[in-house]
């Protein structure tokens, strides 16, 4: 059915076709115009996030110090003071708020309470003293030390070698010299062992009814010397000490004399040995 309509005027009818024609009806609206995307190419109504910042580390201390801290300390001497060097290689004074020793009774003499960055402080230990005839040369003093700061807490070992010869003597078994057919008995071998971890240089001790021949001898840490001990006397019984004695070298440990007994037995006309 035609849209045009009929149009009057001057008397005349005519019918008016103008909106059959092409492009005769009303413009189309144009077409709305796309989004304009960001220029990240996210939606325009997007959050764009800031790039993270690195954060700046501040000034701080570090302590710096050895696990370990060995010494030596020798029988009969004064102990001498080991420093154990604490650093501080951080960009901060470091403060050290306590140090404490436990274990064997090694001496802290004292620590220094601030130490400036890059700097060191001493920390002077003296180790245990050695009791002659207690401590063995060769053995180790053992103890942990703590240090606290304010970049940390740390633990340091110690030990101290305790240097001397052990002078450990080895008597025969029977010990004594006996006999009953009035014969002299035959001599009997004394040892003496150094077990200690320093040389030293020995010398039988013999006392009458008995007697042993050794020249001084020089005795390597695990060496041993051999004397024969044998009855020298006119009496057919007695009581005499043997033992060894120490002409140098730094003693820890000596083992006392050992009364050695003689008794002959069924002699009748008296006893000579030689």
């Amino acid at each position: 059915m035609s849209t045009a309509g009929w149009l009057t005027g001057c008397g005349r009818l005519w019918f008016d076709t103008s909106k059959d024609t092409p492009g005769g009806g009303l413009a189309d609206a144009p077409p709305a115009d796309p989004p304009v995307d960001s220029p990240t190419g996210a939606p325009a109504d997007a959050t764009v996030d800031a790039a993270p910042i690195d954060a700046i580390a501040g000034p701080a201390p570090h302590l710096d110090v050895m696990p370990m801290l060995s010494m030596d300390v020798a029988c009969g001497s004064t102990p001498q003071t080991t420093i154990l060097t604490v650093t501080n290689s951080g960009n901060a004074a470091l403060t050290i708020s306590d140090a404490t020793v436990t274990g064997d009774p090694f001496v802290l003499k004292l620590f220094p309470l601030v130490i400036a960055p890059g700097a060191s402080g001493d920390f002077p230990i003296e180790p245990p003293t050695p009791v002659i005839g207690t401590d063995l040369g060769g053995s180790v003093k053992r103890a942990t030390l703590k240090i606290e700061s304010n970049d940390r807490t740390v633990m340091v070992g110690l030990e101290a070698t305790i240097i001397g010869a052990n002078i450990i003597m080895t008597p025969p078994s029977p010990l004594d010299f006996t006999s009953s057919s009035g014969t002299c008995p035959p001599p009997k071998p004394f040892s003496v062992t150094n077990t200690g971890n320093q040389a030293i240089v020995v010398a039988s001790a013999i006392e009458s009814p008995f007697a042993g021949s050794s020249s001084n001898a020089f005795l390597a840490p695990g060496a041993s010397l051999v004397v024969n001990v044998r009855p020298v006397t006119t009496q057919c019984s007695g009581t005499g000490n043997v033992g060894f004695t120490a002409s140098s070298g730094t003693i820890c440990t000596v083992d006392p004399v050992v009364q050695v007994n003689l008794d002959i037995r069924g002699a009748s006309t008296g006893c000579s040995c030689s």
